[in-house]
């Protein structure tokens, strides 16, 4: 690392650092003297920024003989010298600077990197802690030994150096700068983002840190193939946690919110930021209501310009520590009168905030609670106790789910949901601040701890963070949430595959089926499938298979499948008998079911379970969308982007009767019945918003 007493930094994508000095006169002690001509100065001062080092070296070598009583110019002509590669030059000037100014730091700093351009690590290290040790309330000289620690492989000792210098000089930039960097370089993608919002929450506007937080962001949104290559299958990339719950393969429309407002505590103050940084010339208002007597009658911007609006109740509000803090553990009839208590002020409190979703029509989404980790009367007592506060807020929830039912174009934001998945460890604060609190963990109030006798870290050092990422994909359920509002590429059929779809393997290279050619992701994809059908999707089978065979098998062998059930299938293919001979006439019938050339619609997809399948699609459409080829990307969560406007009664029996008139063949029937299988197994197709 090429650290300098500077203003500026850049780091590059593998760690390098580049340093600037700072503006002349800010960092140097000046000698009395006479003063040499500003118009000389700033042209060493240009070329030592341009990094012409051998002009450099020449203007300030100048300036340093014609004024001598000037450690600064001796300082710049020894950096400039030993940037020019002239180090024994540079060697020898600043130590004669040493013996006439001894008090001045910026001579010594440049002393030491001299040992550091010649990778003389042990007098690099001797000269740092000089450095630090005669000027121990400059923290360059904490960060130089640091350095030189970490170029004698000395890892450990340098990453705890680092932080304690931030410790030490908790409102300086640059210490606190190489404390996060440390932490980045040990954290995965994600965890370096959290640690570059960190710090920029800390320190505003540093451009250091912005563009360490945009690589660290686009490392993070680069997928990376995982784990060990197996023969034959496709590369593996690993699911980020950003599509992990909204998935978007067939997100074609862009929708970008143009203005948003967030009404809250402070638990919601980091969301605009987040939101205009998310979405390209958005512009998100943050509303805090946490002292608020009520709302103004109209919001701050024109009510039709918004796309939507938060709210985030305050839980303390509702339900402030003195009212339960004196409640006795033998009285369960005092929590239960506490909990209607309560949820009498929550309706009130949701009336007065709803005014502009009544006033105007705003389309609004209400956060739920946090709900705390654990019981903290103990792990032995009962669970479902309104004395248990983990269970008092999960039935807080409920009541705000069945109020918001009262309200038009309102929708429940189940945050406590999406903390949940990603980890309430990483967001929620009840493990250091009240229950009543609810809210981000964060280091806010470090500065009410710094003049304790046994001194403290920053909470986030004892309690690993991730809000930045957790807003994040907060953020990317609510645009889901829109994009199902708006039915923004809505999936309207889903057609499967047989062989390694609805079942593991070949059916018709197998004599029996195994017990586990349904069990683990057939299974629960078969589950999945059903799920899409009742939120109103087509169901339909696509195969090549022989279709009285696979019907028998399916039949005669439950390894396979379900039993059949008749109005499962909007409709189903016809056999495949394989390519007609050069010969034979085209007439032939070998149909599959398709749409014809031309009526396909938007919003069809397949699940092929054949790699060429998938690669030639059986129809012709503007719109369809073919599965990806591995199964167990599926899960319940992955089709909640393949959204319908609600499911319809009876869509699917509709749907069969119309096939027929639109000149789709019937299928064959053998014994007396209509061969028509239920949709049991394959692949969900990964949409979303």
């Amino acid at each position: 690392m090429n650290r300098q007493p500077i203003a500026k930094i850049s780091v590059g994508a593998s760690g390098s650092v580049g340093l600037i000095l700072a503006a002349p006169g800010e960092q140097y002690r000046e000698q009395d003297g006479d003063q040499p001509p500003a118009g000389r100065v700033n042209a060493a001062e240009e070329a030592s920024k341009a990094k012409d080092w051998p002009r450099a070296a020449e203007l300030w070598e100048e300036l340093r003989r014609e004024f001598p009583g000037h450690s600064r110019y001796w300082g710049k002509a020894g950096e400039a010298c030993c940037e020019a590669g002239l180090i024994d030059a540079a060697e020898q000037l600043l130590a004669e600077a040493l013996t006439l100014f001894p008090n001045d730091p910026w001579v010594r700093y440049f002393y030491a990197t001299v040992a550091r351009r010649r990778k003389d690590w042990p007098a690099y290290l001797s000269r740092a802690e000089r450095l630090r040790d005669d000027f121990p309330d400059l923290p360059l000289g904490w960060a130089e030994v640091a350095d030189a620690l970490s170029a004698l492989g000395r890892r450990q000792e340098a990453k705890a150096l680092r932080a304690a210098t931030a410790l030490r000089f908790p409102d300086e930039f640059w210490p606190n700068f190489w404390a996060a960097w440390e932490d980045a370089q040990s954290a995965d993608a994600a965890g370096a983002v959290e640690v570059w919002s960190r710090l920029l929450d800390r320190f505003p506007g540093q451009a250091s840190v912005v563009g360490a937080l945009e690589e660290a962001r686009t490392a993070a949104a680069s997928p990376q193939p995982t784990g060990r290559g197996i023969a034959g299958a496709a590369p593996v990339m690993s699911i980020d946690d950003g599509e992990y719950r909204c998935p978007t393969d067939l997100a074609d429309t862009e929708i970008l919110p143009k203005r948003v407002i967030v009404l809250g505590s402070c638990l919601s103050s980091a969301w605009p930021a987040v939101i205009e940084d998310r979405f390209s010339g958005c512009v998100a208002e943050h509303f805090l209501i946490n002292n608020a007597a009520q709302l103004p009658a109209d919001p701050p911007s024109p009510a039709a310009t918004y796309d939507f609006q938060l709210i985030q109740i305050p839980l303390r509000q509702l339900l402030n520590e003195h009212t339960y803090f004196g409640l006795p553990y033998s009285d369960p009839t005092a929590f239960e009168r506490l909990f209607d208590a309560v949820c009498g002020r929550l309706t009130d409190m949701l009336h007065d905030l709803m005014r502009w979703n009544q006033a105007h029509g705003v389309l609004t989404f209400v956060c739920n609670f946090l709900v705390p980790q654990q019981n903290p009367m103990g792990r032995l007592l009962p669970r479902y106790d309104l004395r248990n506060f983990v269970y008092f807020i999960e039935k807080l929830n409920e009541a705000l789910g069945g109020e918001l039912q009262q309200y038009e174009n309102a929708y429940l934001f189940d945050f406590d949901q999406i903390v949940s998945t990603y980890g309430r460890r990483y967001l929620q604060d009840d493990a250091v601040w009240t229950i009543s609190h609810g809210s981000a963990l964060a280091d806010t109030d470090f500065e009410q701890d710094t003049g304790r006798l046994e001194p403290l870290e920053r909470v986030s050092r004892y309690y690993p963070l991730a809000t930045h990422k957790l807003i994040h994909c907060a953020c990317t359920e609510l645009m889901a949430m829109v994009r199902t509002i708006r039915q923004a590429d809505m999936v309207k059929l889903v057609l499967v595959d047989l062989d390694d779809t609805m079942w593991r393997g070949v059916a018709a290279e197998e004599a029996e089926a195994s017990s586990m050619s349904r069990e683990g992701w057939p299974l629960g994809l078969a589950e999945a499938l059903l799920f899409l059908k009742k939120r109103g999707i087509l169901l339909g089978i696509v195969s090549k298979n022989d279709e009285d065979l696979a019907a028998d098998l399916r039949q005669s062998d439950p390894a396979r499948g379900f039993r059949r059930q008749e109005n499962q299938l909007a409709a189903q293919g016809r056999q495949y008998r394989g390519d007609p001979p050069r010969d034979e006439p085209a007439a032939e019938e070998r149909p599959v079911y398709r749409r014809q050339p031309g009526r396909a619609r938007r919003g069809e997809g397949s699940v092929p379970g054949h790699p060429r399948a998938r690669a030639e699609p059986v129809f012709v459409a503007p719109h369809p969308v073919v599965g990806a080829g591995n199964p167990g990307c599926g899960d319940h969560h992955r089709i909640g982007g393949a959204h319908r406007d609600g499911a319809k009664a009876g869509r699917t029996r509709d749907a069969a009767q119309e096939i027929e008139p639109r000149g789709f063949p019937r299928l064959p029937r053998s014994d007396g019945k209509a061969r028509r299988d239920r949709v049991d197994g394959g692949r969900p197709l990964r949409a979303g918003p």
